[in-house]
């Protein structure tokens, strides 16, 4: 028997009042593979989040904007979309668009509907094992979703019936709101955290190759002086063992408080989990209004001014500006490009950025923004087809979800994704990393090879920071 905490309480008195319950279909009859959501405001003094627990559940979900006050939170999976090759994005929504003609909907209006998520190449298929339980492409409707903006907290409970009688459905529904732990607010007051320099890392941990890298680089460029192409993204992977104690939680708990500007991301399907604190925003569209970030051009924060290399300014970042209006002109009605190559300033690291602008024409989705954009040139190479074609030739290492991207989205094709950047796969003890670098013509292997080094050590300072 459940223990009839107050958020239990509330919730059994609110579905009561919705007409939810045993022989109760919200007053709709519904088909018995709908999907069937009810959406309610929680109190005020009732908003907690789960706590990031690697036992709680097989599927997960977390997003966080700290800075913002904006929140989200996935449980469970209702029912999951997945698909792969070029036409992956477009199959993603015409299956969302399937399930949303047969969803019947109580309470509150455009809740958070469902999570997605991709691997960077359309053909990526996981042959060495390491992204396990990561689809190529990925659309799922969680079976419970906690959004807080603001002050503002919503709880989403959804169940595909398929027979199912009400009686277990609203028992689930109790099992899943029970588990939701210590509010936001409390899980932000732990103390803050000692940061340690990079020599006290406890060995060993294991890089790929710099003579590799070398090479792979000194290829890159071999492509770009044959007039092939402009730019060229390559990655490396390395991996470290997790400390005794540090495991998802800790790690994400560390990330809120030194990175709480970036989008902090978190996803599980099994016994592995990825984490990010990404500071770019592929695509976000909420009413009407498309915003995007152009980042492209990293170098180490140091007291004074930034002191971007001409290269970055004048060959990584505008092909990655250029790429996205023009993807955007497709989409867009007006499309505006912000004061151009701003810094970005995170702990340890400073980007160039620019955010970009439009104004989505009728009917345009964020499923659709996300087909028309991805892979931009920060994370693939200029122009995009070439690029592309390149990396899969050239023995780059599958990306598995590095470099993809993770978001969510609404009923009304209102949503947001972020691309996956320094991010953690901890998995069988082991957290892999992940870092890549823009190559162009005049880039020195050495100083690549050092930028993803800058890259690591985000994640690394977090991994082996003191309690």
């Amino acid at each position: 028997m459940l223990p009839e905490l107050p958020l239990l309480a509330w919730l059994r008195r609110r579905l009561a009042e919705e007409g939810v319950g045993e022989g109760a279909h919200g007053g709709a009859p519904l088909r018995e593979d709908a999907l069937f959501s009810v959406t309610l405001v929680v109190p005020s003094g009732l908003c907690p989040l789960p706590d990031l627990r690697t036992d709680f559940l097989q599927s997960c979900f977390y997003w966080h904007r700290p800075e913002q006050q904006h929140g989200v939170v996935g449980l469970g999976e209702a029912v999951r979309c997945v698909a792969t090759g070029e036409s992956r994005f477009a199959d993603l929504k015409q299956q969302f668009a399937q399930l949303d003609s047969n969803w019947h909907k109580v309470g509150e209006a455009m809740p958070i509907a469902a999570m997605t998520g991709y691997a960077f190449d359309a053909t990526d298929t996981d042959g060495d094992g390491l992204w396990q339980g990561f689809p190529n492409a990925l659309l799922y409707v969680p079976e419970l979703v906690m959004e807080q903006r603001g002050q503002r907290t919503t709880l989403t409970l959804t169940v595909r019936l398929g027979g199912k009688a009400w009686q277990e459905v609203l028992v689930r529904w109790r099992e899943l709101v029970a588990g939701l732990d210590v509010g936001w607010v409390e899980r932000m007051r732990y103390p803050p955290l000692r940061m340690v320099g990079i020599a006290t890392l406890h060995p060993p941990y294991v890089s790929s190759s710099q003579q590799d890298w070398f090479s792979l680089v000194n290829q890159a460029k071999a492509a770009i002086h044959n007039g092939e192409l402009h730019k060229l993204v390559v990655a490396r992977r390395t991996r470290q063992p997790l400390l005794p104690g540090v495991d998802a939680a800790v790690l994400m708990r560390r990330m809120q408080q030194h990175y709480p500007s970036c989008t902090l991301l978190a996803v599980s399907f099994g016994t592995s989990w990825l984490l990010a604190a990404t500071p770019e925003r592929l695509v976000s569209l909420r009413d009407g209004r498309v915003s995007c970030d152009a980042l492209a051009g990293t170098i180490a924060r140091k007291p004074g001014r930034a002191n971007f290399p001409a290269r970055m300014r004048e060959a990584e970042h505008p092909p990655v500006i250029a790429a996205i209006r023009q993807a955007l002109t497709k989409v867009c009605s007006e499309v505006s490009v912000g004061q151009q190559m701003q810094t970005l300033s995170l702990p340890h690291l400073q980007h160039l950025w620019t955010e970009i602008s439009g104004k989505a024409l009728p009917g345009i989705r964020v499923l659709d923004l996300l087909e028309c954009l991805h892979p931009t040139p920060a994370i693939n190479g200029f122009p995009a087809a070439p690029a592309r074609q390149w990396l899969r030739t050239h023995g780059n290492h599958q990306r598995g979800w590095y470099s993809g991207g993770v978001g969510w989205l609404r009923h009304n094709g209102e949503g947001e994704l972020s691309v996956l950047l320094r991010c953690a796969l901890l998995q069988d003890g082991e957290a892999h990393l992940f870092a890549g670098a823009g190559i162009v013509a005049d880039s020195d292997p050495q100083q690549e090879w050092d930028e993803t080094e800058l890259k690591l050590d985000t994640l690394r300072r977090l991994l082996d920071a003191g309690n």
